[in-house]
């Protein structure tokens, strides 16, 4: 990634932390996520930057987790 003096700044890394949530929760996450990527590309180029996330894949590959009480 460059920035806007075409300096090269670096890859942006993303870690990723799975929990139990319910769909209300998870869609707020991501909502939340999707915010805050706006806002650190927004900085990082120096204009208001919009984000759009494709959760697709993820969706498709995401394992339902069970816990034993």
């Amino acid at each position: 990634m460059v920035n806007e003096k075409g300096k090269y700044i670096g890859e942006p890394k993303v870690i990723i932390h799975r929990r139990h949530g319910t769909p209300e929760e998870v869609a707020r996450n991501r909502e939340n996520f999707r915010k805050a990527l706006c806002k650190m590309y927004s900085e990082v180029n120096g204009y208001p930057t919009e984000v759009t996330l494709d959760w697709t894949e993820f969706d498709e590959h995401a394992k339902t987790l069970e816990f034993d009480n």
